[in-house]
């Protein structure tokens, strides 16, 4: 199950995915992955925080 699904189902949270809105575009996939995990990271979506172990410890330290 996805973390979205589980906030859903565990909250009763409905999303609004009419209103969603894309934070990124990148073409080249191990960017796209690094771009991701940052967002989930830096900011408090409803993402699995596991979704950011393949990150680099280096950004790590600089996203605290």
């Amino acid at each position: 199950m996805t973390a979205l699904a589980d906030h859903h189902f565990e909250s009763g949270h409905d999303f609004q995915f009419d209103a969603a809105h894309i934070l990124d575009y990148e073409s080249h996939f191990l960017k796209r992955n690094i771009s991701e995990m940052f967002f989930i990271k830096v900011f408090d979506y409803v993402n699995f925080r596991s979704d950011t172990q393949g990150l680099s410890s280096s950004y790590r330290i600089t996203l605290r």
